[in-house]
């Protein structure tokens, strides 16, 4: 089914109609962001074909002008998770503190809805599948997450996984609830034997990857109070590279940012919570762990255990004036 094209709309009318239409497909009660669509050598040119296959849905997305959409999780995380495979043309997907992911002809990705990413593109022919979450945890596990590489790059698979979509969208209105079913099948059993295929390879790069999360993490708890600490300085001094250690935290499902400010967040608690009598102001807690603007490590920590760091110190000094009375 056609959700959008550009056929028969003004030239100058396109790219904000086509602007229009990506916001209304990607951008949903779980996540906000920005779109911007720039101008093609000529005409604008662009499609957006939808397609359901029982539980899984998606859409046919062609277009011969560049955009950069940033999209950003605000709400519940929705119990979905997104597969692309790239026909024709170039994509790039930046997730927040991890490595671009490029996508050529063929490629094909698996990307959770729960992360900040970035992408672009100049033109491109993308098949983007909205698949269960229940259904990718049951087929590949729930360590699905730390497979976010280019799922592989075979132009033959991608072709024909992409022919299989393009008809289906392009006769959607008209498939009858067998050949739903039928494609239903061939597609997802392809998409996941595809990712299973991979599995062997991924095993020996996971195990370096915790060997160095590992030695990264000693390395951080040592330096964690100064707050020029960040994944240059850090890989610079393990003599590695900052691919690397954003790697190795990406595969223990987290990111270097996350991670560090939960730790220092864990050692501005265990302060606050200190039944000792302490004359340290929670500023000086703060900046003694690595924290350099009070209005960020008030609003992280408030996030963190739903209450202020002055409600939390009165709470815990009340009880414990309570316990020695």
């Amino acid at each position: 089914m056609q959700l959008f094209t550009t056929e028969g709309l003004p030239a100058a009318q396109r790219a904000n109609r086509y602007e229009e239409a990506l916001r209304g497909f990607v951008f949903d009660d779980s996540a906000t962001g920005s779109i911007e669509v720039g101008a093609a050598a000529g005409s604008i040119e662009a499609s957006i074909n939808g397609v359901r296959l029982g539980d899984v849905d998606g859409a046919l997305h062609k277009s011969n002008a560049p955009h950069a959409l940033h999209m950003i999780p605000t709400g519940p995380t929705p119990d979905r998770v997104d597969f692309y495979v790239l026909l024709h043309g170039e994509i790039a997907f930046e997730r927040t503190g991890q490595s671009t992911i490029r996508l050529g002809p063929g490629q094909m990705v698996l990307m959770p809805r729960n992360v900040e990413v970035r992408s672009s593109s100049s033109t491109m022919e993308l098949m983007a599948l909205s698949l269960p979450e229940q259904l990718v945890h049951g087929r590949l596990g729930r360590g699905w997450a730390s497979h976010l590489d280019p799922i592989c790059d075979m132009p033959l698979v991608g072709a024909c996984l992409g022919a299989m979509l393009t008809t289906a969208a392009q006769g959607d209105p008209h498939l009858s609830a067998r050949e739903t079913d039928l494609l239903r099948g061939s597609i997802v059993g392809t998409v996941f034997d595809v990712l299973r295929s991979l599995t062997p390879r991924r095993t020996g790069r996971a195990r370096v990857r915790r060997s160095d999360f590992e030695r990264i993490q000693r390395r951080v708890n040592e330096l964690l109070g100064d707050p020029q600490l960040c994944p240059d300085r850090l890989a610079a001094e393990l003599g590695i590279s900052v691919r690397t250690l954003h790697r190795a935290y990406h595969s223990a499902g987290s990111t270097f940012q996350r991670s560090v400010r939960e730790l220092r967040l864990e050692r501005c608690w265990a302060e606050l919570a200190d039944p000792a009598p302490s004359r340290c102001s929670i500023a000086d807690i703060a900046f003694r762990w690595g924290f350099n603007d009070l209005t960020t490590f008030n609003r992280s920590f408030r996030e963190r255990y739903g209450a202020a760091p002055t409600d939390l110190r009165g709470t815990l000094r009340r009880q414990n004036v309570g316990l020695t009375s």
